[in-house]
């Protein structure tokens, strides 16, 4: 009896797993039976003795053991095939994160560089127009200045008659002026001396006039008493 205990211990452990820990086993199982052709048995009619259907048992166990191993190796290149599945899914998901990752920094990047651009447009355009107003402003200080200049060109050519007059004069009296500002000096000495006199003058008038009528006024008189 001790031969037969291991495979018997086989069927017993085959025989009592739940059901749903055999589904997966069975459907591959299943699977390859179907494939195979389908053998009759002949000697089912035979009369078996306990020998021989302990042979019979022996071998389908040995069939079901042969089946298992097959479904367990089939199960194993699933597994083997669902691990890479899942490994690849895995990195994918991994690529697909440090994507997303990268391209919420490229939005958030690309909208704080949108930001400062706003931002330097507007102060440029600030600027530009502070420009603006500035060059508005230069212009007419511009044309301020040519008015001016205009008037000083005109101003100068009316002097320069003068400036020439002045110049015959320094040549004229060499020993006297030595330059242009000598000759501006000696006139303006000359303007207030006149101007001195003239002021004399009007003075030496004003008394003379008191003095004619002091005089009538007492021809006045001196005919009334007689």
């Amino acid at each position: 009896m001790s031969w037969r205990q291991p495979a018997w211990d086989k069927i017993c452990e085959f025989t009592t797993k739940p059901t749903y820990d055999l589904h997966d086993e069975y459907m591959v199982s299943k699977a390859i039976t179907d494939e195979h052709p389908k053998i009759h048995n002949s000697g089912d009619d035979v009369k078996r003795d306990m020998q021989t259907r302990h042979c019979i048992a022996l071998g389908k166990l040995t069939e079901t053991e042969a089946r298992l191993k097959a479904a367990r190796q089939f199960m194993s290149k699933r597994r083997v095939n669902l691990d890479e599945q899942w490994g690849e899914l895995t990195r994918q998901e991994e690529e697909l994160r440090e994507n997303f990752i990268a391209f919420s920094s490229f939005i958030k990047e690309n909208d704080e560089k949108c930001a400062r651009a706003k931002s330097k447009i507007n102060e440029m355009l600030a600027l530009t127009s502070t420009r603006a107003t500035e060059n508005i402003q230069l212009q007419k200080e511009v044309e301020v200045l040519q008015e001016t200049k205009t008037r000083m060109d005109a101003t100068i050519k009316k002097y320069y008659l003068y400036e020439k007059f002045l110049q015959k004069v320094m040549e004229a009296y060499p020993d006297v002026f030595k330059s242009l500002n000598e000759v501006i000096y000696r006139y303006d000495a000359l303007m207030n001396a006149r101007g001195q006199l003239e002021t004399l003058n009007e003075y030496r008038l004003r008394e003379l006039e008191i003095a004619k009528a002091q005089f009538g006024l007492r021809t006045y008189k001196n005919s009334d008493v007689q």
